[in-house]
């Protein structure tokens, strides 16, 4: 019986040790700098979660790469930005979505919960570095190995699927995605329900907005903080933590503020985010000030 187990606990730890080697090997394939290259012309980087999916146009805003997407906290938006900025030196701004739901508390489960280590993990796993790998696996480390294992299978058929490879784009990294739509602005957003009962404020990832603050100082990358507008029917919630914020650990980062400014309903698709007609206009805004404070020039 002893030599059964033995024999079976030996097989386990094989295979263990066979699939962290297939894992490390996946990983430095694709952390090839030539499988990040954005477009020699780009300069400036655009991230954030589904309010600049929807409201940051890099058509409109010049020499701009849009990289949002819907449920990326800042978290995965550090290894994210990290990546694309260390493979492409002409990247010397970054628009960073700065915004009232980062200060939830339930923000930080974004980073470990089941649905976002399913559908995340598999995009940014080959960039996340080893602490913050195990970070995730502490946190969730069921969920994480279920999703360390669906990126290995993509990645390895990644690998093998094209030489002229472009991970943000074949992983779906994000984008503008403009919606043609006026949706009811009656309905409220019963997600972050349960968010708003909880007082206390995020931890882990408004520690990676801090990150990300420090890599981008350290390359002498400009980042600058934008907040979209959300309809005046959404709950305003952690206002006085996001300014002091900003006023403590972010000192001296421009802060494009346009949640005050006056959008109407039908620029709305819902309360938390505009449609194509309210992108564009806000979009306009931020070329406008780019200009204006020389982070672009007219071309």
């Amino acid at each position: 019986m002893k030599s059964s187990i033995l024999k079976l606990s030996s097989l386990v730890l094989l295979f263990s040790l066979l699939f962290m080697f297939l894992v490390i090997v996946v990983f430095q394939k694709l952390d090839n700098p030539k499988f990040y290259q954005v477009p020699e012309d780009k300069n400036v980087l655009i991230i954030g979660n589904s309010q600049s999916e929807r409201g940051l146009d890099d058509k409109i805003i010049g020499n701009s790469i849009n990289l949002s997407q819907g449920g990326d906290c800042s978290f995965y938006n550090y290894f994210k930005g990290k990546k694309i900025i260390e493979d492409n030196p002409q990247i010397n701004t970054v628009l960073f979505l700065y915004t009232n739901n980062m200060f939830l508390k339930g923000m930080d489960e974004w980073s470990y919960d089941e649905k976002h280590l399913g559908f995340k993990y598999p995009k940014y796993g080959q960039n996340i570095d080893m602490k913050d790998q195990w970070l995730l696996f502490i946190k969730n480390p069921g969920s994480f190995l279920i999703a360390l294992r669906d990126a290995v299978r993509t990645d390895v058929q990644l690998l093998f699927s094209s030489r002229d490879l472009i991970i943000y784009e074949r992983l779906d990294w994000g984008g503008y995605e403009g919606l043609d739509v006026i949706g009811d602005l009656s309905a409220q957003d019963s997600a972050f329900s349960k968010f708003y009962a909880d007082t206390s404020i995020s931890i882990l990832d408004l520690n990676y907005v801090e990150k990300f603050y420090e890599f981008c100082k350290s390359k002498n990358v400009e980042l600058i903080l934008v907040r979209a507008p959300f309809h005046h029917l959404f709950p305003r919630v952690k206002e006085s933590d996001l300014h002091e914020f900003h006023k403590t650990n972010l000192e001296g980062i421009v802060f494009y503020d346009y949640l005050d400014t006056i959008f109407y309903d039908h620029e709305f698709k819902d309360v938390q985010h505009l449609n194509t007609d309210g992108s564009v206009r806000l979009s306009k805004m931020i070329q406008n000030q780019l200009l204006k404070d020389n982070f672009i020039k007219t071309f």
